[in-house]
């Protein structure tokens, strides 16, 4: 914005006053822009998984992929220690409306409801043919096994009827038993489909 002919460029200010900009998600660009990596204490934190989706967001809008590989990464990890910790599950699961709220209504997936699909080339490397937003799929993917407690939660069915996009994307992870896995590089593993 500020290198174009938009008004941000003319004015050399950039405003951001959207509901999602917040002191923490901006807190977290400033130390990435320093220190490539940033940094809290998750545990001090109950909406962790919100927090790195609102940095999430605001690398999108603000067009630093590295800094969103860098959240959506972070969310992963984040979710997958989770699995084995029954309390944190409960406190992400009880946050988790608000925070597919921001992701699905702040960002944007191209192939949304679509099936993501990875296919191995003819040299033997993989190449992915459907691409989708990861933290989209992430979300989908933690919340599939947990239905019939999120179910019983107004803020998770609300989100739900706020955004079709995440029921679609939620039927791709609805399978019985199935349980979020992720690959050797920690990104999120997909179902077989």
């Amino acid at each position: 914005m500020i290198s174009s002919e938009m008004k941000e460029a003319q004015e050399r200010l950039l405003v951001l006053d959207d509901e999602v900009d917040d002191t923490h998600a901006f807190e977290m660009f400033i130390q990435y822009c320093y220190l490539k990596s940033y940094i809290f204490d998750e545990s001090v934190y109950l909406d962790s998984l919100y927090i790195h989706a609102k940095v999430y967001v605001l690398a999108e809008r603000l067009g630093c992929t590295d800094l969103k590989n860098l959240a959506l990464k972070r969310a992963t990890e984040f979710c997958f220690k989770s699995l084995n910790d029954s309390a944190r599950t409960s406190e992400m699961l009880r946050n988790l409306g608000q925070t597919i709220t921001t992701v699905y209504n702040h960002t944007y997936d191209a192939n949304a409801g679509k099936t993501p699909l990875t296919e191995k080339r003819v040299d033997g490397k993989s190449e992915e043919t459907v691409k989708r937003d990861g933290f989209r799929m992430l979300l989908a993917s933690f919340a599939a096994p947990h239905l019939l407690d999120l179910r019983k939660d107004e803020i998770f069915l609300e989100a739900n009827n706020d955004c079709p996009s995440f029921a679609a994307d939620l039927l791709l992870f609805s399978v019985a038993g199935a349980k979020m896995q992720v690959n050797e590089d920690g990104s999120l593993k997909y179902p077989a489909f």
